[in-house]
């Protein structure tokens, strides 16, 4: 009997007196993924394209360095609300809870120091790669203690899955994803070829600052031919920006037992694809529009070089009773999942 694969841990430095560790999972065909524990963060998915070259195709930084220095979030659990809260406040029974605010007025998520900026202890139990966090209460302005894990998984067909379970001690929104940036090329490149469908026909209007109205429009006016490369939608949409947009995804189907995937990412030139599965009721696609991360002395990610997918819950949505809940009780488990499945058109 062969031995069991399982995620391999390298010291990679300290944050705020706390061990920071890469953590590598590896295929036997040299695909792999690595996760820090700090932020619970994807710094890389390296996987073959047509011509069986292997490359990274998340954007990431070299060094733990890069990650503390960020705001642009690249590989990170984001929470404890993933996207923005109007006012960085809400109403709850009666009550307003004021949060912090890290975004002009509003709060962005979870504010100044949120999952993404945290040191997650961990377990590693085989394939299954295990962060816990706890989140005190007061963290970013959000009331009760929350108890998170951050479960990883990569398989043999490239699949990268993500669980996220949390508890709470007293009632409280929550709203957490993953804010890698993909780039499928795997090279420092815009990502405008790359061809995106999703499985919407909804999103939400917002405001010039990304904050919900309220109101629910049609996927059209902000995303007009889907399946077209984001460069051709971008002509065609008459638009000078790329995408910040959550789209309301369509009812979940299945096929031959497999849920569809929320949306399908495609690189022509190098064939490699990218299918997004969820539990999330919504994905906020987002071009990177303001990324601005320093790599090194002498470079820099710059705006359109990676595209975010972020599967989460409505923005804004304490502050909407007509959006899903995202209040979490006592009571209550928060259970969710995400899946980045890699692949190869031919």
């Amino acid at each position: 009997m062969g031995m069991i694969n399982t995620w391999k841990q390298t010291f990679w430095g300290i944050h705020q007196n706390k061990p920071v560790f890469l953590f590598k999972y590896e295929n036997t065909d040299g695909s792999y993924a690595e996760v820090t524990n700090y932020g619970a963060a994807i710094k890389s998915v390296v996987v073959p394209d047509n011509a069986g070259v292997f490359r990274n195709v998340v954007l990431d930084f070299p060094a733990l360095s890069g990650y503390q220095n960020d705001r642009c979030y690249l590989g990170a659990t984001v929470g404890r609300f993933a996207n923005r809260i109007a006012n960085a406040s809400y109403v709850h029974e009666g009550y307003r809870v004021c949060l912090e605010s890290n975004d002009g007025p509003h709060q962005n998520h979870g504010g100044c120091n949120g999952f993404n900026a945290q040191v997650f202890d961990f377990e590693i139990n085989g394939e299954l790669l295990i962060l816990y966090l706890r989140s005190p209460s007061g963290a970013g302005g959000f009331p009760g203690d929350v108890f998170l894990e951050v479960h990883y998984t990569w398989s043999r067909k490239r699949e990268l899955g993500i669980k996220y379970i949390a508890r709470t001690t007293v009632t409280t929104p929550l709203n957490i994803t993953n804010h890698s940036y993909f780039n499928l090329s795997g090279a420092r490149s815009e990502i405008w070829n790359h061809k995106l469908r999703v499985a919407s026909h909804r999103v939400l209007e917002t405001s010039p600052d990304y904050i919900p109205t309220g109101k629910i429009i049609s996927s059209e006016e902000v995303y007009p031919h889907n399946g077209l490369s984001l460069g051709e939608n971008l002509i065609h949409s008459d638009t000078a920006r790329g995408l910040n947009d959550f789209f309301i995804l369509d009812p979940v189907r299945t096929e031959c037992g497999k849920s569809s995937p929320a949306c399908f990412l495609h690189d022509p030139e190098t064939g490699r694809t990218l299918e997004v599965f969820t539990t999330y009721p919504g994905l906020q696609i987002y071009t990177g529009d303001f990324l601005n991360s320093r790599i090194s002395d002498d470079e820099c990610y710059g705006p359109y070089e990676g595209i975010c997918l972020e599967c989460q819950f409505y923005p804004d949505s304490p502050n909407h009773k007509h959006f899903p809940g995202t209040f979490l009780e006592p009571s209550e488990t928060y259970e969710e999942t995400i899946a980045y499945c890699f692949g190869l058109s031919r």
